[in-house]
């Protein structure tokens, strides 16, 4: 029979954020052998991961403090601290906002948007959404690539200059209210978006670059701009699509944020046209 006192006790909130964060220190120091990060192999012991005082040492901290923050007993550094740790630890953006979500409850300020890259599984995916309309652009809707559909429902982008294949440049182009049948919602969308995007990345310049070019070919824009209307960065959507040989037809949309910067916005054919909704 178990008495009561023989009952574990459930776990806090607290210690549950402690048990984490040790989780992912531990993990990041395991991954790193001290020849990585340029300290040299200790020859008493096998080299499976950096110590805890390695860690502290590179960091600028005492090992007395690491060690203490480490086990979950130290709250609220601040985020010189932090960036220093997951500088030494070599932290990719989801641990490191994990690491700021454990450490002080709120995530990373982020200046510098991650470095967006397109490998050779991510263009397949793309080519293979035909006929789905289906593109991959950067932070500031730069495109990196895109399929026949992109084409044949939107524009040739092959045939812009590359500082011109961009997105949100071309959804205020008379070329694009020839295709979008409700164009001023989707400009004030993308507007929207823009917003979100550039208060995340305060001073971006890539974002600063294209909302720059933005204000400056649109009057429209302008004023979408000034009215600072927010958008999520990951939409659902409806729309109508106006094309040269189909007509119109309505339109699915999915905009969705991907790793290192990244943005897949696809378009699926509905069974007819419907009133926009987002969400």
């Amino acid at each position: 029979m178990l008495l009561v006192e023989e009952i574990p006790s459930l776990e806090t909130t607290e210690d549950a954020r402690r048990r984490e964060l040790n989780a992912l220190l531990r993990a990041c120091r395991a991954r790193l052998r001290r020849d990585q990060v340029g300290l040299p192999l200790s020859l008493s012991r096998r080299d499976t991961g950096l110590r805890q005082e390695d860690v502290a040492i590179m960091a600028g901290l005492s090992t007395r403090w690491y060690a203490a923050f480490e086990r979950g007993e130290l709250t609220t550094p601040n985020s010189q601290i932090l960036e220093s740790i997951s500088r030494v630890l070599r932290m990719d953006e989801a641990e490191r906002t994990c690491l700021y979500l454990l450490a002080s409850g709120h995530e990373p300020t982020r200046h510098e948007a991650p470095r967006a890259t397109v490998d050779a599984g991510l263009r397949e995916f793309v080519r293979s959404q035909v006929p789905k309309p289906t593109m991959v652009t950067d932070l500031s809707w730069q495109l990196l690539c895109w399929n026949s559909a992109v084409t044949e429902w939107f524009a040739n982008f092959s045939d812009h200059n590359e500082e011109d294949r961009n997105f949100a440049l071309w959804l205020f182009s008379e070329d694009a209210a020839q295709r979008f049948v409700e164009i001023n919602s989707e400009r004030c969308a993308l507007i929207g978006q823009l917003h979100t995007d550039y208060a995340r990345h305060p001073g971006h310049p890539d974002l600063e670059r294209v909302i720059s070019r933005l204000l400056a070919i649109s009057h429209q824009a302008r004023v979408l701009w000034d009215q600072f209307h927010l958008a999520p960065s990951n939409r659902y959507f409806t729309t109508c699509l106006s094309h040269p040989r189909y007509g119109q037809r309505g339109m699915f949309g999915v905009t969705v944020k991907l790793r290192s910067g990244l943005r897949l916005l696809t378009f699926t054919p509905a069974r007819r046209p419907a009133r926009r909704q987002s969400a």
